[in-house]
């Protein structure tokens, strides 16, 4: 080994270090996030923008769609993978097809967000 590779080596060493030092000690150093208690707006990054927020719309359900709906609120009906509609805050739900009207009944104690 001539003196030149020896040097080489030793240089290649020191840069290692340093840049092994340095990546450590900033790492240690990095902030921890703070939590938000003073309320505010909830923002969610989702890869494409809603088209609506209907549920019940068959043609425009995507995964990001189902997640963002379905982990805020509970519905009155909610879909099965047949598509058939089964009650989540309604009990029942009478159909009334002379006057194209629904009649929902709600399960015993619900509420909703107002508190009503």
């Amino acid at each position: 080994m001539n003196k030149y590779d020896w040097k080489m080596g030793l240089l290649v060493t020191a840069v290692l270090l340093a840049v092994l030092i340095s990546g450590f000690s900033s790492a240690a150093n990095a902030a921890t996030p703070k939590a938000n208690t003073s309320g505010g707006v909830l923002k969610i990054a989702i890869r494409y923008d809603m088209p609506n927020f209907n549920y019940f719309d068959m043609n425009s359900n995507t995964v990001w769609k189902s997640d963002v709906i379905g982990w805020n609120f509970e519905g009155l009906m909610g879909i099965d993978y047949d598509g058939s509609a089964y009650p989540l805050l309604a009990e029942r739900v009478d159909f009334d097809s002379n006057t194209l009207t629904a009649t929902i009944h709600l399960r015993h104690n619900v509420t909703f967000q107002d508190g009503t």
